[in-house]
Formats: structure tokens, C-alpha cells, sequence
């Protein structure tokens, strides 16, 4: 499905891709396309994340948000700042408050004032989150490992450096 990059205006059909999602001509600019087939590529990895999530009543960016807790929980028992939580969410939500009130509703956390400061609110991790994140551990790294099977170990090491470089250079 490689699509060799040309100038637009060189190109007279659309690629592969193009024709996957139903477009007739090709994209107006080359870095379209690759921005149109990552959002695709994205969209089809999230889904079976998705239903592994569901049924622990949660979302990605909960179970994002409730595994950056509980790998806190492993070097801090005190437990982890909500302002914390939100600088190492991978994707950058503005309402952290709001996602770690839902995990309490659900039972996965317990929100505890901060001995050194009353205004500070700390979240753990409980036994039913920590039951939660080992339920989900071992099918999440399957999938993950499924879903980068058609890459060699070369070729996975070459996409990460090259999102890394895009990232950085989006930062």
C-alpha cells in the first residue's frame, strides 16, 4: 500500500488508499494523505482497544489515565497529583479532574488530601482499579502485538523513530 511521494500535480490517479476510503482523485497535497491514512490507521487500532474497554466500564483515556496511577502506586504510596496525571496523559485532556472523578465513581480510585498541603488532592489506586489494570494488561499487549505483526522488528523500530521526529518537531 506504499504510495511513492509526488508532486500532486504529477500525480493523475488517486492511490490506493484514495480508493480505500472512496476518493476519486487524488489528495490535493501528499501530506494530506498521509494525515487522512494515519487518522485511518488510528481509528482502526482504537477499536478492538475500545471493546476490551468496555468491558471494564471505561475508555481509553480512563484506562490511560487509571495506568498512570497505578504505575505511581508502585514508587509512590501516597499517591499521584491530578495535575501530575494530566502532564503524562498521552493524549492532553483538559478536564483531568473530570476523568479521575469518573474512576472514582467507579470505584477504581480513592482521592486523599495531601498531608503537606490540605489543598492538594492526591489519587490512589484501589484493588479493584489495580484488579482492572491486571485484567487488561495481558490482552492489550496481545493486541498491540497482533496489530504490528505485519511490521518486522526493523520496520517497527524505523515507524517509532519516525514519529518520534514528527513529534518532536510538532512539539
Amino acid at each position: 500500500m506504499a504510495t511513492k511521494h509526488t508532486d500532486s500535480k504529477q500525480r493523475s490517479e488517486a492511490s490506493d488508499f484514495a480508493k480505500q476510503i472512496g476518493k476519486r482523485d487524488p489528495f490535493d497535497v501528499f501530506e494530506e494523505e498521509i494525515f487522512v491514512c494515519m487518522l485511518r490507521t488510528i481509528d482502526l487500532m482504537q477499536t478492538p482497544a475500545t471493546k476490551l474497554f468496555e468491558k471494564h466500564s471505561i475508555t481509553g483515556p480512563l484506562y490511560n489515565a487509571l495506568r498512570i496511577i497505578g504505575g505511581e502506586s508502585k514508587v509512590n504510596e501516597q499517591g499521584i497529583a491530578v495535575g501530575t496525571i494530566a502532564s503524562r496523559l498521552i493524549c492532553k485532556n483538559p478536564d483531568t479532574t473530570r476523568l479521575v472523578n469518573r474512576l472514582q465513581t467507579l470505584g477504581y480510585v480513592q482521592c486523599v488530601t495531601c498531608t503537606q498541603d490540605a489543598r492538594r488532592r492526591l489519587v490512589q489506586i484501589t484493588e479493584q482499579g489495580s484488579k482492572v489494570l491486571k485484567d487488561l494488561h495481558s490482552p492489550i499487549r496481545n493486541l498491540h502485538r497482533k496489530q504490528f505483526a505485519a511490521l518486522s522488528s526493523s520496520e517497527q523500530n524505523q515507524l517509532l523513530s519516525l514519529l518520534e521526529k514528527l513529534r518532536k518537531h510538532l512539539s
